[in-house]
């Protein structure tokens, strides 16, 4: 599948667009643009991962992405050593903006538990670092939906995306040894080829990473698991590509490396099958299914 499609077919396509299986990947702005905070709410689906030890000082160190009312994805580092040690202090936080200043379009939904890739390794044996980088999360409550809250479009098989460009959005650093944003910041990012980021970064051969580059742009330390997203022209809608996973100590200088969510399908429905939750996916729906 490919991301562009030629001019007259988008015209010709718009009053024919392919409906999803149920709503997703919807934002609360026409379109998207890049290196600019983003509106209140403009993107439903992003989640942040919050320690609320201390309930006057909230510090959300993850991005993650909706999946459905009791499910979130994000990167399997994320998960690690004293956030797993402190789960009963960590919190979903959605339908937020500014992670300081929470408004009542927010909900602090509490985490049960984290579901990693059971093959993620921090460094493999080959020395290629974060393999598998993916986990589910599982939430002890339900998120409630609504036009500021509500889940990610998956894609429903791999997607050929090279020099596309996709969406970027967290909390991080806004500059390389600065600090992290209290509002949601969003960001254009270019998808590169494979073999240019393997010359960079050594990388999983059966391609479950994806590179993205900007000058002078990218994600940084703590966006981490947070979401790529590419807006669909079959759909008009924002599906998730891939997890933010690592990238070069200077943030924007090199390319950064994702996890590419279309890899994990499989994984991800099992492990929804498998959490205890309801909850079913959305994503788009062929023309012979509609």
């Amino acid at each position: 599948m490919k991301a562009i499609l030629p001019l007259a077919l988008l015209f010709s396509a718009a009053s024919a667009l392919l409906p999803t299986s149920c709503p997703c990947g919807l934002t609360n702005k026409g379109r998207i643009v890049g290196g600019r905070e983003a509106k209140k709410n403009e993107f439903p689906l992003i989640a942040a991962l919050v320690f609320v030890g201390d309930p006057e000082d909230p510090q959300a160190f993850c991005g993650a992405t909706i999946l459905t009312p009791y499910h979130a994805l994000t990167a399997a580092h994320c998960t690690q050593g004293q956030v797993l040690e402190n789960i009963e202090y960590i919190s979903l936080l959605v339908g937020a903006h500014d992670v300081t200043n929470v408004d009542s379009r927010a909900q602090w939904v509490p985490v049960e538990r984290f579901h990693d890739h059971e093959n993620y390794s921090e460094l493999d044996s080959n020395g290629i670092p974060h393999i598998n980088d993916v986990s589910l999360v599982v939430l002890k409550e339900e998120i409630r939906f609504n036009v500021n809250v509500g889940p990610a479009c998956l894609p429903t098989e791999e997607l050929e995306l090279e020099r596309q460009y996709v969406n970027a959005m967290g909390w991080g650093l806004t500059a390389t040894g600065g600090e992290g944003s209290n509002v949601l910041r969003q960001v254009n990012l270019q998808v590169i080829a494979y073999k240019t980021c393997n010359s960079l970064f050594k990388l999983n051969p059966n391609r479950s990473q994806l590179c993205t580059f900007g000058k002078n742009k990218d994600t940084c330390r703590g966006d981490s698991g947070g979401p790529l997203v590419w807006l669909d022209p079959e759909t008009n809608r924002l599906t998730l590509i891939a997890l933010v996973s690592y990238g070069s100590k200077n943030c924007g200088a090199r390319p950064s490396v994702n996890t590419d969510v279309s890899h994990y399908l499989n994984w991800i429905q099992t492990a929804i099958s498998e959490s205890g939750k309801p909850g079913t996916t959305c994503q788009k729906m062929n023309a012979t299914a509609s």
